[in-house]
């Protein structure tokens, strides 16, 4: 990682508009998604560069929080504070620190109190492109300094904001799982009262050294949908819940005290999160190449995280399939030229690919073929093939049929779930695989209407190859 060049305009916001150079790259394609949206109300207009240059945050154009924080409050446990002295800027690069101390919470005299940090711009922006190129929190304050570690009990966030929630697009890294980029879009319909999980979408994705090297974390929003990126690659994309309504600006870093979301707390030490620079392009404005003060990494190919939670999985009895539409995409893997919109992910200790394979197949002329080069024998999720934004209707029975077999017999795990916490599983199913092609067939009911479930194989518990075919939910 590289210290900021010397010679960098020293103006804290640069406003932009015309052919005014501007930082945001806008993906391939992506302004045919803004034509005929008109931006929201209230919106505010112009492209900027925040590159954090001097000693102070401009406070014309930021607001920074002092106050206590509802997020993470537990009764008499765990109390948080957004306070401005936590908030700095120097050498280019904006810093919020949070500490976290025992102290009084209510009645308990040994509760956990986080203090953290919180700027948000004066002005909502609507439709267009954000960037944040942050480095997540870590134990260094240092913008050169790669070996900071990440300890348990915090956030770090780049998002947009407005009125309990009603419009919401969030980068996520939690304490506990500094690998993981969770991406959020938010639209509460009754802003009225809190959000709840029915407002949202969500994805993750595996990126390493978040809190040790800085990245650049994307959001393209229109009227109809939203993109988010990492390093230029792509981490999401959500179609449902897009809001329409005009969002501050906002970067925070606050504390936690939970097993669920972000982590246990750890008392004593002082964690940074570090931002080069912020900004906003709106629709059809050019993308010269931007100047960032670190070298640009390149993130490795995302990959969705299992889930937390280990619900009860449902009774799966083997029944022919019916004639309905199938639910699956390209589940009979005949598209010559790639396996989208199937996934494959390997996860750390765990290796491998997926490839389609033309030599191979219970029926047609090619199969799926996932190669595991390292097993995790404790976690099979650590290799995964599936598919995600399949749609359930509640209380429907549906039968999910495919062809499989191995190079050598062992054992694999059908998992149908929400891709969003509460993770909720509809169906976990372990099955065993030959060196012959064998069918299975099973049967399951959601409890919720559903829009964005995954249908994963989970394969990492051993290493060889297994071939799958066929694949239909109906």
């Amino acid at each position: 990682m590289e210290a900021k060049p010397v010679g960098r305009k020293q103006r804290s916001i640069i406003f932009m508009s015309g052919i005014v150079c501007l930082l945001l790259v806008v993906a391939a394609g992506g302004y045919a998604a803004f034509k005929n949206s008109p931006q929201p109300s209230h919106a505010a207009t112009g492209a900027w560069i925040e590159n954090f240059d001097g000693n102070s945050l401009n406070s014309n154009f930021w607001n920074i929080s002092n106050e206590r924080y509802g997020m993470g409050a537990i009764d008499n446990e765990h109390q948080g504070y957004f306070q401005s002295k936590n908030v700095s800027v120097s050498g280019g690069y904006l810093t919020i620190a949070l500490t976290q101390e025992k102290g009084q919470v209510g009645s308990n005299a040994n509760g956990i109190i986080s203090r953290g940090g919180e700027i948000e711009s004066k002005t909502p922006y609507g439709y267009g492109t954000y960037e944040w190129r942050m480095r997540t929190s870590s134990t260094v304050a240092s913008p050169t300094d790669m070996g900071g570690k990440v300890v348990s009990g915090q956030i770090s966030s780049g998002f947009t904001y407005t009125n309990n929630s009603e419009s919401e697009l969030d980068f996520e890294v939690e304490g506990q799982y500094p690998r993981t980029a969770e991406m959020t879009t938010w639209h509460n319909t009754h802003p009225q009262t809190d959000a709840t999980e029915h407002d949202q979408v969500e994805n993750d994705a595996q990126i390493e050294k978040m809190a040790n090297e800085f990245k650049t974390y994307k959001v393209v929003w229109s009227a109809n949908e939203v993109t988010y990126y990492i390093n230029d690659k792509q981490v999401a994309h959500h179609t449902s819940h897009v809001p329409s309504v005009a969002a501050s600006v906002m970067i925070n870093h606050w504390g936690t005290d939970s097993e669920e979301f972000g982590g246990l707390a750890t008392v004593g030490t002082t964690r940074y999160l570090l931002v080069d620079w912020v900004s906003y392009t709106p629709p059809g404005a050019p993308t010269p190449t931007p100047t960032p003060g670190t070298t640009a990494t390149t993130a490795p190919t995302p990959t969705p995280v299992p889930p937390t939670a280990t619900p009860t999985p449902a009774q799966s009895t083997p029944t022919p399939a019916p004639t309905t539409p199938n639910l699956i995409q390209g589940g009979s893997f005949e598209n010559t030229s790639t396996l989208a919109p199937w996934y494959f992910t390997a996860n750390y200790p765990a290796t491998g690919n997926a490839t389609i394979d033309r030599t191979t197949y219970s029926s047609g002329h090619a199969s799926a073929r996932i190669n595991v080069t390292r097993a995790d024998s404790f976690n099979s999720w650590n290799v995964q093939f599936g598919q995600s934004d399949v749609a359930f209707q509640k209380g429907h029975t549906y039968t999910i049929t495919f062809a499989a077999k191995a190079s050598a017999n062992r054992t694999g795990q059908l998992d149908i779930q929400l891709d969003a916490r509460p993770w909720t599983e509809y169906l976990k199913q372990n099955f065993t695989l030959s060196t012959n092609w064998q069918q299975y067939s099973y049967t399951f009911t959601p409890s919720a209407n559903i829009t964005n479930a995954e249908v994963n194989f989970n394969l990492g518990q051993s290493k060889g190859t297994v071939w799958i075919d066929n694949v239909a939910i109906h």
